[in-house]
């Protein structure tokens, strides 16, 4: 009778399932080291020590709240921009994970997309709302990328890639399930069972050391469900899912419309980000809620 599975396919799984760890501990170390460096800016430049860029923004005068987030923006355009300037010469590979994936063998810019990585810290710790999440998930991915292409064969690069990419949005948004879906099924194209093993692996390890460096981190949005839903749960489920259906593609919309606005403004990228802290800046004299 033949064997199920032949040793060459078990040590096969074993070396993927240590490729997937180590990788799983990379993104969570690149995601801790953007989270603390964003903590470190906050307390240098704001004098806040709670975490939060709302509590920030509340305590600061009105002038310092309009007027911070277009200095971080100029500060992360001129950075854009001298990085621009100082390469416009030479080839460009993918400084976005998602392109890294779908485009060519799975190289990074490395240089391009650390400079990324810090004008989105810059931006994110004077307040403006870029999200930091994405830069984390960048930076994880890339810290795969560094790791796969010395220790892997170029044929599993961007599987490795992947692999990053879902640690750190486990390890950012603390749900390993929902990126390791994420990544298996927009990245990929398919939920391909073959791919999927080592991507959750890497997502859960990347959750557990993340846990494992701040002990009393919990999931970031805490839902709390009553033991019974009636028919007007139901009924206001569906409402929310029916008006988030709408609103998505609205969103879409007014951000395209928005930037081809900025476009026709033909401003350079430090004047860009500066305008747009500028706007949130201004808003945040309304709420600070803005902030962040």
């Amino acid at each position: 009778m033949q064997r199920l599975h032949a040793y060459p396919d078990i040590r096969a799984m074993f070396r993927r399932l240590l490729i997937a760890t180590v990788t799983g501990v990379l993104a969570a170390l690149a995601v801790a080291a953007f989270r603390h460096s964003m903590y470190l800016l906050e307390w240098l430049f704001l004098s806040n020590e709670s975490g939060s860029l709302v509590n920030a923004a509340a305590a600061l005068s009105p002038w310092r709240r309009a007027l911070t987030p277009a200095l971080g923006g100029l500060a992360a355009g001129m950075l854009l921009w001298g990085w621009q300037r100082m390469t416009a010469q030479r080839p460009h590979a993918p400084t976005d994970y998602m392109e890294a994936l779908e485009t060519g063998d799975g190289q990074f810019d490395y240089g391009a997309s650390l400079v990324k990585s810090f004008a989105s810290l810059l931006v994110v710790a004077s307040g403006s709302a870029i999200g930091r999440e994405g830069a984390m998930i960048l930076l994880a991915a890339l810290a795969a990328s560094f790791f796969a292409q010395r220790c892997t064969p170029k044929s599993e690069w961007k599987l490795w890639i992947a692999c990053g990419a879902a640690a750190g949005m486990a390890s950012a948004y603390h749900a390993p399930l929902a990126g390791s879906l994420f990544i298996a099924e927009i990245l990929f194209g398919t939920l391909m069972l073959a791919s999927l093993g080592p991507v959750v692996i890497a997502a859960v390890v990347g959750l557990l050391t993340t846990r494992l460096l701040s002990p009393g981190a919990n999931t970031l949005y805490a839902v709390h469900l009553s033991e019974t839903l009636t028919a007007a749960d139901y009924a206001l489920i569906v409402g929310v899912g029916l008006l988030a259906g709408v609103c998505g593609p609205l969103l879409m919309w007014l951000m395209g419309f928005s930037h081809a606005l900025f476009l026709r403004l033909k401003l350079s990228p430090p004047w860009q980000l500066a305008l747009g802290g500028l706007i949130v800046g201004l808003l945040s004299l309304l709420t600070p809620k803005v902030w962040g």
